[in-house]
């Protein structure tokens, strides 16, 4: 892990082909910050002093009359990977955007606690917008409306009513189908033969198989005559 050590401001040497610009009301937001929060993000710095990153950093310091400042002193990369950081470093930040739901939950927790919402360095403007007593989405729909949001949502309610009218008709489709065929349980039962289409047996189904059966087992084998191919003598097979 990297060593954070305190270097004098008057030590320090800005970038002087900084690629970002440093607002003054970016580096007043910066100074209020450290003044309420303390520094709690050093600066990045080369073996020579020279600041990789936290430029704005740096300047609210100055601003603050601080006589030293947290830094780290990075010794594992090349002069051409802290040119490609130091623009690295600033773009990355382009890429994250704000949850308006989730900031306002985490600012309304803020808001209870009666703690100064004023030092998330969010304009009051803005915090009277994202905080509502009863939370209204339209003005932030109407906001990100070149993103397409409103149309996502009136196509997700269209698609939502569709679904709900298709499933209510599909329900009562099926009720009214119960209500004309009831249900009709089947037994199963040896007065149903599977054999002749669920006809039911009679009686006299039962005794006519019944007899075929008998007939079946206990019939007699045939006698059949047969001839010795030896001494050509007949006799009779297939008895007992």
């Amino acid at each position: 892990m990297q060593k954070i050590v305190n270097k004098k401001i008057t030590d320090l040497i800005p970038y002087v082909n900084n690629p970002r610009n440093n607002t003054q009301s970016a580096i007043d937001k910066v100074a209020s910050s450290i003044k309420n929060f303390g520094f709690q993000n050093p600066i990045l710095i080369d073996e020579k002093n020279e600041i990789i990153c936290g430029h704005t950093r740096f300047l609210a310091g100055q601003k603050l009359n601080l006589k030293e400042i947290p830094c780290i002193v990075v010794k594992d990369l090349t002069p051409a990977q802290i040119k490609a950081y130091r623009i690295a470093d600033n773009k990355v930040a382009e890429f994250s955007e704000w949850n308006p739901e989730i900031l306002e939950t985490e600012l309304s927790y803020l808001k209870e606690l009666d703690f100064e919402l004023e030092k998330t360095e969010f304009d009051t403007s803005e915090i009277d917008r994202l905080i509502q007593e009863n939370i209204d989405y339209e003005p932030e729909i109407e906001r990100r409306e070149g993103e397409g949001i409103r149309d996502y949502i009136e196509e997700k309610t269209e698609y939502d009513n569709k679904k709900e009218a298709y499933t209510n008709d599909r329900s009562e489709a099926n009720t009214e189908e119960k209500e004309e065929r009831p249900y009709e349980e089947t037994k199963f039962s040896p007065n149903t033969n599977p054999d002749i289409e669920h006809k039911e047996v009679t009686a006299e189904d039962i005794q006519i198989r019944e007899e075929e059966r008998a007939e079946t087992f206990n019939r007699k084998p045939q006698l059949v005559m047969t001839m010795c191919p030896e001494c050509g003598a007949e006799f009779e097979v297939g008895g007992k």
